[in-house]
């Protein structure tokens, strides 16, 4: 019948058509609804507003990270301590010119060895540093000979060498340096004792990181304008995406781990279920922070004497002469704040050029205001942002990290063995994964789909599991400045 509209047409009326002009909004407004009709033009390239966001994975790679395997979930490596370790001392007066002190020895430094296994009984040998004939000098200089060690360990008696001198007074955790030692002509001796070496050893433990991505089957044949890099393929759907997303994270959650992690010591998350033999690894952070150097700063006004105490305590610490340092973005800035404009104290810059010009064939000059590296007693440091200490959404949201920095020897540790006559090196730092026993290989990323057949759902899902965790070689050559 003329003039009969269908239902559900859009209410366009035919009769109209031959009376208007056929323009872009007759066709938006009336025959396209809207323009949904028209094709869009999709670029099928995904913009990484982010980048990759692998910042924390970078700054592993630049450390030159090395990775062993083993077959256990604990995992140790033992150092060497001191050849001569110091007496740490109590507070004490002092003596007169001349006078034998007996002089406490600070508790933390004695050493009760109990009688264990292969052994029985309730025995307590108590070890001390000094010993009878130990020659060595207080911070004043004052030289003394250890003429007698309680046999309980308490205390020394220390007798100055110098006619005139004086025992000095001692403030809890002073230090009585050994350097020599000294024995009667025809001696016996056998007062002298013997002293032994310690070792120390470095435990941690395996941590078992899983990621997990479910997609329905139905999902996972939907398509997309954009194409995406997948694990398994590449093509115009979401899983392609999400399976890449997936191992992403998985990543990035065992390079935080590694790099801040701490290891768990509350024993309340053991009576949770699902978490009864949670285990983790402790990090290189906070590995450092307990067993490393670390120095505070004000933010914003870094000096000189901060960056030398911790160039004092790597000299110290036999430590290697260049340094990376993996920073925030807030450090670089007082990094550079230090070198244009000083501190004022120490470093003062009013008298000198801040900013040098350099000039190329004529054409325009370039001002550079940053630093990369730079060179100060003996030592090379060259200076790294590492963005991930800057992400609001990671570290960048807690506070400890906005003026922050880690100092790690670049390449290996070198290490003197005795015997071979040789230098031998160490990686300061290094992944340890778990290893898969008879199997072989291990377990640095084990990475599966789950099919419907084997979930047992009309689903698919990807799973991945890494067991690792971090090591550390020679802490006491790393160091952390944080600014507050």
């Amino acid at each position: 019948m003329a003039g009969y509209t269908p239902v559900g047409i859009g209410g366009n009326s035919p009769q109209g058509v031959g009376l208007v002009r056929t323009d872009y909004n007759f066709l938006g407004a009336q025959t396209l609804n809207g323009f949904s009709v028209l094709q869009p033009d999709v670029d099928p390239q995904l913009t990484k507003r982010y980048g990759y966001q692998d910042d924390i994975i970078s700054m592993f790679e630049k450390l030159g990270l090395s990775r062993r395997v083993t077959n256990s979930t604990i995992y140790r490596h033992y150092e060497e301590e001191r050849l001569r370790p110091p007496v740490v001392m109590d507070t004490d007066a002092g003596g007169s010119v001349g006078a034998t002190v007996a002089i406490p020895i600070l508790a933390s430094n004695q050493f009760d060895i109990s009688q264990e296994s292969p052994y029985i009984g309730a025995g307590t040998t108590t070890a001390v540093v000094p010993r009878k004939g130990d020659v060595g000098f207080f911070s004043n200089n004052v030289e003394a000979v250890v003429t007698d060690v309680a046999a309980d360990g308490s205390t020394f008696d220390a007798t100055p060498t110098q006619a005139g001198e004086a025992i000095p007074a001692i403030t809890s955790g002073d230090e009585f340096v050994i350097t020599s030692s000294v024995a009667n002509e025809a001696s016996t001796f056998s007062d002298r004792g013997s002293f032994s070496s310690r070792v120390i050893y470095y435990q941690n433990n395996v941590q078992i990181f899983t990621e997990r991505h479910e997609i329905s089957r139905s999902a996972l044949g939907e398509q997309t304008w954009i194409e995406f890099d997948g694990r398994f393929g590449r093509g115009m759907y979401w899983y392609y995406y999400d399976m890449h997303r997936t191992y992403q994270r998985h990543k990035h959650s065992f390079a935080h781990g590694c790099a801040f992690g701490k290891d768990i010591t509350n024993t309340v998350l053991a009576g949770i279920s699902g978490f009864e033999q949670a285990k983790k690894t402790k990090g290189l952070v906070p590995t450092i922070q307990a067993s490393g150097i670390n120095e505070a700063y004000t933010a914003g006004a870094m000096t000189l004497v901060d960056l030398e105490n911790v160039l004092d305590d790597l000299t110290e610490q036999s430590a290697a002469n260049e340094y990376m340092l993996l920073c925030s973005q807030g450090f670089r800035k007082d990094i550079n704040k230090l070198v244009r404009e000083g501190d004022g104290v120490d470093f003062d810059q009013a008298n000198r050029a801040s900013v040098i010009f350099a000039q190329f064939n004529g054409g325009v000059q370039a001002v550079d205001f940053d630093v990369d590296q730079f060179k100060h007693l003996g030592y090379t440091l060259n200076v790294k942002t590492q963005r991930a200490f800057s992400d609001p959404t990671q570290l960048g949201a807690i506070d400890v990290y906005d003026n922050f920095t880690i100092g790690m020897p670049m390449g290996e540790v070198n290490i003197y063995e005795e015997l071979g006559g040789d230098y031998v090196s160490t990686p300061a730092m290094q992944v340890v994964y778990k290893g898969t026993g008879p199997e072989g290989g291990d377990r640095s990323l084990e990475d599966y789909v789950q099919t419907p057949k084997e979930t047992g759902k009309d689903n698919m899902v990807h799973v991945m599991v890494t067991e690792g965790g971090i090591e550390t070689n020679a802490i006491n050559h790393c160091f952390t400045m944080t600014g507050s």
